[in-house]
């Protein structure tokens, strides 16, 4: 599988009536690469919950892996999430 350290595309998405970021590529980055796991980087000016839902993701979901790891600094806290890949969705859990 191909993946890369810096991707370069963004986007914007609106939320009745309201203009909010979402994911952008050029926040992204892969901080170690080993055996088929990844260990990314993301951050961004949004707060983690927003960065944690479900198929925020989407747009590099052929870069990431279920098992794969993301330190996740958003606006107003920063966490370590496991990432989980299934035919339809990113998403991103806390480490149990």
């Amino acid at each position: 599988m191909k993946r890369n350290s810096r991707l370069t595309s963004s986007s914007t998405k609106t939320t009745k009536g309201t203009n909010q970021m979402a994911f952008q590529n050029k926040n992204l980055s892969v901080i170690a690469y080993a055996n088929g796991f990844t260990l990314w980087h993301y951050a961004a000016s949004e707060t983690l919950a927003t960065i944690s839902t479900s198929g925020y993701f989407n747009s590099v979901k052929t870069l990431m892996n279920t098992g794969d790891i993301i330190i996740i600094n958003g606006s107003d806290n920063t966490s370590i999430k496991k990432i989980s890949v299934d035919s339809t969705n990113v998403s991103v859990a806390a480490l149990s």
